[in-house]
């Protein structure tokens, strides 16, 4: 087992999650782990890589159709590389949405004793919500944010509107607000 620290880049206040997954979990496992810990929806993109800094000799994993960047080569598959392999020689970064720039640093500890029952994914915590899909990235979810907090903002119940079919009525719009059993229950029915 590993514990992972997954630290979405940029954002303030942080949003972070702590999984605790099995080392052979593939990198197609952990994509659909990271979509639901973080609450996106598989709308758009994402690639897996070994540095912030794409470039030649970047080592990077996709599902085959995730051409991110002109200076990486072709990306290895991911559901054939485990969590364990990629992470072997320090970080890795998944990215999500190309055009919003969602940069998540993974970061693993030394293996781990089994917290609770033999799950693929375990959610050990974490904290702030996930941003909304299509928020505009990190500057654009900040600005949605202060928007949201603000009643008096010309564009408040614009984004109020846009917002809760994104958030849904059990996640308030809040930058803290994050459930950890409600996340976990997801992944369950996942893996």
């Amino acid at each position: 087992l590993m514990t992972l620290q997954v630290r979405l880049e940029d954002v303030e206040p942080p949003i972070v999650r702590e999984l605790q997954v099995h080392d052979g979990l593939t990198l197609a496992d952990l994509h659909a782990a990271l979509q639901i810990a973080f609450g996106w929806r598989e709308r758009h993109r994402h690639l897996f890589r070994d540095t912030d800094r794409p470039g030649p000799g970047t080592r990077c994993w996709g599902d085959g159709d995730q051409s991110a960047d002109s200076e990486l080569d072709d990306p290895r598959p991911e559901s054939e590389a485990t969590v364990a392999a990629a992470l072997a020689d320090g970080p890795l970064w998944y990215e999500y949405d190309f055009d919003d720039g969602w940069n998540h640093r993974i970061d693993a500890s030394a293996p781990a004793t089994a917290i609770g029952d033999r799950r693929p994914v375990t959610l050990l915590g974490g904290r702030g919500r996930g941003p909304f899909e299509d928020s505009g990235g990190p500057r654009g979810y900040t600005e949605k944010l202060a928007v949201l907090a603000d009643p008096d903002h010309p564009d408040h119940a614009e984004t109020t509107e846009w917002t809760a079919p994104i958030a849904g009525p059990w996640f308030p719009p809040t930058p803290d607000s994050f459930d950890v059993d409600a996340v976990q229950a997801e992944l369950d029915g996942w893996f």
